[in-house]
């Protein structure tokens, strides 16, 4: 902290997007399993939202020429990174 910002986690912003999305999916658990499909599931994708704009805008004004498949591959590992955290 306090460095320079050589990759997205470097950014606080981007550690507490990502810890609150990983708090709200813990805090979720604990709803009704009725609504399993509908708010928990629009809760927590909106949360992992959150962090996946702050990665493709890092990587927007970092790299000019990122093409689609670059923005798929990084929503497809921030997803990963999420369910594995949210696993232990």
């Amino acid at each position: 902290m306090g460095g320079p910002i050589k990759k997205v986690d470097d950014l606080m912003v981007y550690q507490l997007a990502y810890q609150l999305a990983m708090e709200v999916f813990e805090m979720t658990k604990r709803f009704p399993r009725e609504e399993t499909y509908s708010l928990t599931d629009q809760i927590r994708r909106s949360s992992r939202s959150a962090v996946i704009n702050i990665r493709e805008g890092y990587a927007k004004r970092r790299y000019h020429q990122v093409n689609a498949m670059l923005f798929s591959l990084m929503k497809r590992w921030e997803n990963r990174n999420q369910t594995v955290e949210a696993g232990k």
